[in-house]
């Protein structure tokens, strides 16, 4: 259900850009009454849409057979039977005193051009309340779609909101490890698994990945390497506490990058991650023990919001 967010979200907007046509009233108004009805109702030409065989039989009449087929479409639609049955009766009672009248004259309708001018504006009727019901329709059934997807989009809001700030790493999926000194990752694949699959569930939210290190500075071949490749950091500091502090900062930093690559790998979108390194600034245990130092050692993986957060 929620893979289908981003396709939700645009079918709302559709919809809500929909209800620029409703502003107007797609909805004709109702037929004029007999006295004001429109000109090519008169009389003057009705004779010459009386449809004929070709041996002159009378086969029909061409408003009663527009008006036939104009209300069997809104019969037909069944947003009419459930928002615009007024119209549709009215659409049909018209359509029942066109056929009555037609029926007295269908034989021989030659110098029946009063009858053929009340069937015309009959059936007229019947056509204009046939394309009121199927408008009508139309405009209830866009705003009851367009409620629907609102209350739907607000439901999955209100579930997934509960998610924004979680912790998933390491408090839900487990701990990320890595090689001594390195940010190569080891047995770490099935957090990441559920990490790429996250993301894949919920495509409103984001992953903040945070590396944190213990305090420990670290061996002088480690430190020697780590200045060699990062001569502004050895221009800039003097101290070897300052030189561990930053191989420790780079180093949290370059785990929660492979994080960020591993999950990335998976066919997620990068601007979906971001990762940052604390070193071992932020401890949640003391440094003077090797069970508090384990606990220092580790990657955070946070819900924050995506591109497609209401709120964010």
């Amino acid at each position: 259900m929620r893979t289908g967010h981003i396709a939700l979200l645009t079918t709302l907007a559709l919809a809500t850009a929909g209800c620029s046509l409703f502003r107007g009233s797609p909805v004709p108004p109702p037929p004029p009454p007999p006295e004001a009805g429109p000109a090519e109702l008169g009389s003057g030409n009705l004779a010459g849409l009386v449809e004929r065989s070709e041996d002159g039989a009378v086969t029909g009449f061409e408003p009663l057979v527009e008006a036939r087929e104009a209300v069997a479409e809104a019969r037909a639609d069944e947003a009419v039977g459930e928002y615009a049955g007024e119209a549709l009766a009215r659409a049909e009672t018209a359509l029942e005193a066109a056929e009555s009248e037609w029926r007295g004259i269908a034989d021989a309708p030659d110098g029946h051009a009063g009858v053929l001018a009340t069937v015309a504006h009959r059936s007229h009727q019947a056509r204009r309340w046939a394309g009121i019901a199927l408008a009508e329709a139309a405009r209830e059934a866009g705003l009851a779609e367009i409620e629907r997807v609102q209350l739907d989009l607000a439901r999955i809001e209100a579930e997934d909101e509960r998610w924004l700030g979680s912790e998933l790493v390491p408090a839900m999926y487990g701990h990320i490890r890595f090689a001594p000194g390195t940010a190569r990752m080891t047995g770490s694949n099935d957090v990441i698994a559920r990490l790429v699959e996250f993301l894949r569930v919920h495509p409103r939210y984001a992953l903040e990945v945070r590396g944190h290190t213990d305090d420990m500075p670290p061996s002088d071949g480690n430190l020697r390497r780590f200045l060699a490749s990062h001569p502004e950091i050895a221009d800039k500091t003097e101290s070897r506490a300052e030189r561990a502090a930053a191989y420790n900062r780079d180093l949290s930093l370059r785990r929660a990058e492979a994080v960020v690559e591993a999950v990335t790998a998976a066919g997620i979108e990068p601007a979906r991650l971001e990762a940052k390194g604390f070193g071992s600034s932020q401890p949640v245990a003391d440094n003077d023990t090797a069970a508090g130092r384990r606990a220092n050692r580790r990657v955070e993986v946070l819900v924050v919001p995506g591109l497609g957060w209401a709120g964010g």
